[in-house]
């Protein structure tokens, strides 16, 4: 079976959403990757992505306004928190508080500067809901490996 060839133990998967965390978890791998169970606006990624050591070293802030209970009402959700890292909004959908995105954004993000400084490879997938062009140019002046994977 492919799953168990493919070794992604030395493989930083940079993605704006949880399809990262799915290609971690499917080929049984440690999260290696601060981007796993949230998701990140395409154009605040791509600037995470093109500048990550200036964004690794940002600290993690909690987004808690008054927008956001017209955004969960418009994505038919229930409440979870965001944060911002710089200018980067950060959605994290799958945890219950901001501590706990806090903690495992920190834990992750400390895994993966340890890992690109002993060589890893890193790569981008950026999904895009939209089938035009848009982010598709900025996504090719990222100066790391990318994969764009477009859905309707």
């Amino acid at each position: 079976m492919v799953r168990h060839k493919l070794d992604l133990s030395n493989c930083i998967i940079l993605c704006n959403n949880c399809i990262g965390g799915f290609l971690y978890h499917d080929f049984s791998q440690k999260f290696q990757s601060p981007t796993i169970n949230l998701q990140i606006e395409a154009d605040g990624f791509l600037r995470m992505c093109s500048n990550l050591e200036e964004y690794m070293e940002k600290t993690l802030i909690e987004y808690d306004s008054p927008d956001n209970t017209r955004l969960f009402a418009e994505w038919h959700t229930h409440p979870f928190p965001i944060g911002y890292l710089g200018d980067v909004k950060i959605f994290f959908q799958h945890y219950h508080s901001f501590g706990e995105a806090k903690d495992a954004w920190k834990k992750r993000s400390k895994r993966m500067i340890e890992l690109i400084k002993s060589g890893a490879q890193v790569n981008v997938i950026m999904i895009r809901k939209n089938v035009g062009g848009g982010n598709t140019r900025n996504l090719k002046s990222c100066p790391l490996p990318t994969k764009s994977i477009s859905i309707k």
